[in-house]
């Protein structure tokens, strides 16, 4: 079978780099070792409301609750940012990922096909051979595409190591605000987070770069006070296990391979969260293999998700602050309007609201 692009991974972002490339007139393919498209839920689902817009998916059906603001508690300190307005949405995110599925009309999709080796030219999936032009890894953190085809790894350090269960019958305080625990003797190199879902279910996580500590890191989160309020009589219906990668990889095109999303890691290092840029750089990807320049994806996606950068910047600034001085920094915050200043100019995707000049 011949194709101009292969695009291993039928995830969210494989889906919409394969909507992206067919509307450029590409023969297209999604190779996806699975049954179906999606992550199968094992995501946290909150995004921008203005990112999701941007990624030109139809994702209202998969909306399930409205965020407008957020409590980020550290220790008996708690900040709270309103922004009045609806600023992010909790999605059910195989919805969202069959949704991106559909949307990319025109592409080929074979399902239970798992990518085994790569030849010049070609994808092997067992016993069937792909023939492309083009290969794109869209297939997440623990890329394989990365891997067979000897591209840079992101260092271990570099990824976080995520714990998530969902809840039904939760104490949820108001469901138009997340909480969100900075705790770094405890949780170390992330946070945690509770994400409701509605009234009366949530979504209780965390991630740390420091891996071997994550049960304990667990143990900390659930016993904190304002989980465990939340958490008193609920029952957990779901849990995963998930990576994270917080930096991009070094070199994310090698002939005529190139990498998206997770795999590339086109991810922020603040939050974790990789669809909106792994979006807006399936769209980049799409245009370079479009015109028959595949290297220059490597610079004009760094271009169009340079954000990514502040978002490391702070990562960094993060990392270096001990739990004392989170602690002074948002008791600060509270005395000096940090609230107001986070509630007016805060915004997940872009630092300050700072964007990205066409």
């Amino acid at each position: 079978m011949g194709f101009d692009a292969a695009i291993v991974g039928g995830g969210a972002i494989g889906c919409i780099t394969a909507r992206n490339l067919a509307e450029r007139g590409l023969r297209t393919a999604v190779l996806e070792e699975h049954s179906k498209p999606g992550k199968f839920g094992r995501c946290t689902g909150i995004v921008s409301k203005r990112g999701l817009q941007e990624t030109g998916a139809d994702y209202e059906g998969a909306v399930l609750n409205e965020i407008r603001g957020c409590n980020i508690r550290s220790g008996s300190t708690r900040l709270t940012v309103d922004a009045k307005k609806t600023v992010a949405l909790v999605l059910d995110r195989q919805a969202f990922d069959e949704e991106c599925r559909r949307e990319a009309s025109g592409t080929e999709f074979f399902f239970n096909s798992r990518a085994t080796s790569f030849r010049k030219d070609a994808i092997v999936c067992g016993k069937r051979t792909f023939a492309a032009r083009y290969v794109v890894g869209a297939d997440g953190a623990n890329s394989f595409t990365a891997r067979a085809s000897g591209f840079p790894k992101i260092p271990a350090a570099a990824y976080a190591l995520a714990w998530q269960a969902e809840y039904s019958s939760a104490r949820v305080e108001d469901a138009a605000f997340v909480d969100v625990f900075l705790e770094p003797k405890k949780i170390r190199g992330f946070f945690g987070w509770i994400v409701p879902v509605s009234r009366n279910r949530v979504r209780v996580g965390l991630a740390t770069t420091d891996h071997p500590s994550l049960s304990e890191a667990k143990k900390s989160l659930l016993g904190n006070a304002a989980v465990r309020r939340t958490l008193a009589n609920a029952e957990k219906k779901t849990e995963f296990n998930a990576l994270i990668p917080l930096r991009a990889r070094a070199q994310t095109v090698k002939g005529n391979t190139l990498l998206v999303g997770d795999a590339a890691g086109q991810v922020k290092a603040t939050t974790g969260g990789g669809i909106v840029f792994g979006a807006k750089c399936g769209r980049v990807l799409a245009e370079c293999v479009a015109r028959g320049e595949p290297s220059a994806y490597e610079r004009e996606w760094r271009r169009e998700a340079s954000a990514l950068k502040w978002h490391a910047r702070l990562r960094g600034l993060y990392d270096s602050m001990g739990e004392r001085r989170v602690g002074l920094l948002l008791a600060s915050a509270k005395v000096l309007g940090g609230e107001w200043l986070l509630s007016r100019f805060g915004d997940m995707d872009y630092v300050l609201g700072a964007r990205h000049k066409q």
